[in-house]
């Protein structure tokens, strides 16, 4: 799941190569991606053999689930990466990292679905050992591979469900987020994405690390953040007197509500927009991170835009709360014209 070096006309002609590989093996070529009917006829299988899809997925029943099957999964303690697809006669071997029992059921599980996912660029003659029909190491079979991994650790309808379930007791909540995660025992990271892409687009959510020097913090960097709607994105560092770290000290100092062992809710307004942020510490001093969710409408009006379809599309917007305010495209003409009638006057 790492990028590569490859060169970008190198990238061009491998994703060439895997669209003319994966077209043929799917039936409804004007229908979904290709990736993600390969992930659902998984589900099938899987659905026959279980009986149901319900969470959270069972990765060795998954494994044989595949068209190509993972006959073995395995924790090693011998792999730099968090996990390795390895060959085998019949089929293949998944070695994932022996992490600490934090990860186990969750980072660890959504590696072993993304291996999962790279099987379906391979080929396999009458039981021999597995060999690639693309060439690997692109880009583009990475972030397929990803979006086949969220579908088969959390399948569309079934997330749906759940989601809904949730969200009617917690609400549009990183507390909800924290449930769904624990539900699907997956990383938290695919989760976000999943829950971006299916009725949370109206939100940014980021994780945020502290750096600490002698116990005291000197900054915040951003882990990863996603959104869906507009360009829009938060700085990678921040530091004090900067209106996140303070919100982020401010949570370091009075966490808020417990929601559970370990994780604390608060919901800050700064300019009026209900940002949430969640303290994460896991039991682990060295684990702390903070969440944050913020509403892009709200911050959007906070900025004063007022065309939040188009005026804002064609450019990147910085979130970081510093509201320097931007007179909108209609405001403009206004002023323009108020102008043109004062000269018109004198």
């Amino acid at each position: 799941m790492t990028k590569n070096s490859l060169s970008m006309e190198k990238n061009n002609q491998i994703k060439h190569q895997i669209d003319k590989w994966l077209l043929p093996k799917v039936e409804n070529k004007n229908q979904k991606k290709p990736i993600l009917q390969l992930a659902e006829r998984v589900l099938q299988n899987y659905k026959k053999k279980t009986g149901n899809l319900n969470p959270p997925i069972n990765l060795n029943d998954l494994g044989e689930c595949l068209d190509i099957k993972a006959k073995q999964i395995l924790l090693s303690k011998n792999i730099s990466s968090s996990a390795l697809l390895i060959p085998i006669e019949g089929g293949f071997k998944i070695e994932l990292k022996n992490e600490d029992k934090l990860h186990h059921n969750y980072r660890t599980r959504y590696s072993c679905a993304h291996e999962m996912a790279h099987t379906f660029f391979y080929k396999m003659e009458d039981g021999s050992v597995p060999f690639r029909a693309v060439p690997s190491g692109s880009d583009y079979e990475e972030s397929l591979c990803d979006i086949a991994a969220a579908e088969l650790l959390m399948p569309k309808e079934v997330f749906e469900t759940a989601s809904d379930k949730i969200i009617t007791k917690y609400g549009n909540s990183l507390n909800a987020l924290i449930k769904l995660k624990e539900t699907f025992k997956t990383s938290l990271q695919s989760i976000s994405i999943k829950a971006i892409n299916n009725g949370w687009e109206d939100y940014l959510i980021a994780k945020w690390n502290p750096i600490l020097d002698n116990k005291t913090i000197i900054r915040f960097e951003k882990e990863w953040e996603f959104s869906k709607k507009v360009k829009i994105t938060m700085p990678k560092k921040v530091y004090k007197t900067e209106p996140i770290f303070e919100i982020f000290e401010e949570m370091w100092n009075r966490p808020g509500e417990k929601i559970s062992k370990y994780n604390y809710e608060k919901d800050f307004y700064p300019e009026g927009i209900n940002t949430k942020v969640m303290l994460l510490n896991d039991g682990y001093l060295t684990k702390l991170s903070f969440l944050i969710m913020v509403p892009i409408g709200e911050y959007l009006k906070a900025l004063q835009y007022s065309d939040l379809s188009n005026e804002h599309s064609k450019e990147e917007i910085l979130l970081n709360f510093i509201f320097e305010k931007k007179a909108s495209k209609r405001q403009k003409l206004t002023v323009t014209k108020e102008k043109k009638d004062l000269v018109d006057f004198m």
